[in-house]
């Protein structure tokens, strides 16, 4: 059984974060299927106290691309938008902001094939431009990411052509806003299974990842463009796992020098989520660091920068009787070095995939599509105080748990700690007690045990209480 040590930086800043979490909005109100673009899709973002959100949606035997907005920071919502009336299938929306520039882009059906669509609105969302088509021909494009600063707007997609059996990385961009657009760019001439691209700017920097199959395993690539665009810097392998490894589905975040991606994994025998950063704008790479280190199965991460600060989301399997997909939440204030700790934000069910997440000020926003109404539909959560951590901690404490999972006996340490009267108890996913242990007083480097054995195997929360704060953590109990 592999032992873990988590490190958790104290209070204030995360715990206070965690408990800001409201509860679950449900946007769209259909009687058949809402769902959002696969992960490493970009289908929430913000400006100021406006969140854009895109999805498409079954209408009859077609499918069509939708658009909402709050202009609140999230607190109300103004009625859908229907940009698309194809009355085929239009699938997999990424959206882009900058100012009152919303720029979205999409795949559709088109005489049996699969093209790459554009639209925008130059009034924040209020009136939209006919769509314009940005690929053609035999070739099956999918799959679109966007990005934007002001009238530069980027494009990368995925091509699969059938006559020569070979996926590929492609990217087009515009420098006036949409009206025009650059010749289409092969970026991945070299590989053969090259797909699931995803796409970040920062200046005249573009930065995208992708993941490919090319050699027999699936491996993480990245690539990276200083002048808009117009040339490309080389290929660089960022994943070297075995032959049995599986590395896929990249989300990408960039803030000047900053270049951070995460992805989901089977290096250690089930989907876990990874993280790799570079300080210097995509020259150099860091160690890769395992997030949801522990035996659940953990996919589609999505992951959001602000004021140097990482939010990372994903879905996770639960095992047991009812076995689906629900959403989880960490984050790092230390480039990606280490991670605070997992919030489990939904708590139906049912399963809930494809969480996307985006940051305005100190508000953190995350969608998903959730089954808990018998169909799929996409929901909102907000965090208005997660975006942003200030604050001196009230302790400085590391924390250790181990083993997690285990058997039910779980060790607590608590490293550097001078407190006194800590409170310990453990609580299940109905937020029912059933472990307390009142006054702890846990000496320096100490270690204090805890006995569940007598409780049934699923996932359940310790939690540290420490001058009317808490710190929670997911334990795993599976005999």
């Amino acid at each position: 059984m592999k032992t873990l040590f988590l490190v958790i930086i104290a209070l204030i800043p995360s715990f206070m974060a965690q408990a800001q979490w409201e509860d679950d909005v449900r946007l769209t109100e259909t009687p058949d299927t809402s769902f959002l673009c696969w992960s490493p899709g970009h289908g929430i973002v913000t400006n100021g106290d406006t969140v854009h959100v895109v999805w498409y949606e079954k209408i009859e035997d077609s499918w069509e691309i939708f658009y909402k907005r709050s202009t609140d920071n999230g607190v109300n919502w103004e009625p859908d938008t229907r940009l698309t009336y194809a009355g085929e299938f239009s699938k997999n929306p990424s959206i882009s902001v900058t100012g009152s520039m919303v720029y979205v882009v999409w795949d559709e059906t088109v005489e049996g094939t699969r093209d790459i669509f554009f639209t925008r609105s130059i009034n924040g969302g209020h009136s939209w431009a006919e769509q314009t088509r940005l690929t053609g021909g035999f070739q099956s494009s999918r799959h679109p990411r966007i990005a934007s600063d002001g009238y530069n707007v980027h494009v990368a997609w995925h091509i699969y052509d059938a006559l020569q059996d070979i996926y590929g990385i492609h990217y087009m961009n515009s420098t006036d806003g949409g009206l025009h657009w650059s010749e289409d760019k092969w970026l991945t001439p070299d590989q053969t299974y090259a797909y699931n691209a995803t796409l970040a700017i920062s200046g005249s920097e573009v930065h995208i990842a992708w993941n490919d199959a090319s050699e027999g395993t699936f491996q993480i690539f990245y690539r990276k463009s200083s002048d808009n665009g117009t040339t490309w810097g080389p290929e660089i392998q960022l994943t070297y796992d075995s032959f049995t490894s599986y590395a896929a589905v990249p989300s990408i975040a960039v803030s000047g020098n900053s270049v951070n991606i995460v992805w989901e994994d089977t290096r250690d025998g089930t989907f876990g989520i990874y993280f790799k950063g570079s300080i210097d704008g995509g020259e150099s790479w860091g160690e890769d660091i395992w997030i949801t280190d522990y035996d659940m199965e953990s996919r589609f991460p999505n992951l959001a920068l602000s004021d140097s600060v990482l939010h990372v989301v994903w879905q996770e399997w639960q095992w047991g009787s009812n076995e689906y997909n629900e959403i989880y939440y960490d984050h790092s204030t230390d480039g990606g070095e280490t991670w605070i700790k997992n919030t489990w934000l939904n708590d139906y069910s049912s399963s809930s995939e494809h969480p996307q997440i985006a940051v305005s000020g100190t508000v953190l926003h995350v969608i998903w599509a959730d089954y808990r109404d018998d169909n799929y539909e996409i929901y909102y959560k907000r965090n208005p105080t997660g975006g942003v951590f200030t604050g001196i901690p009230a302790v400085e404490t590391m924390q250790a748990v181990f083993p997690n999972p285990s058997n039910g006996i779980f060790s607590l340490r608590l490293i550097n700690s001078n407190t006194e009267d800590l409170v310990i108890r453990i609580v299940n996913t109905c937020g029912q007690t059933i472990y307390e242990r009142a006054n702890v007083n846990l000496p320096e480097n100490q270690s204090f045990q805890i006995d569940l054995t007598g409780v049934q195997d699923g996932i359940y929360f310790l939690e540290i209480e420490y001058d009317h704060q808490i710190q929670s953590h997911k334990i795993i109990i599976k005999k």
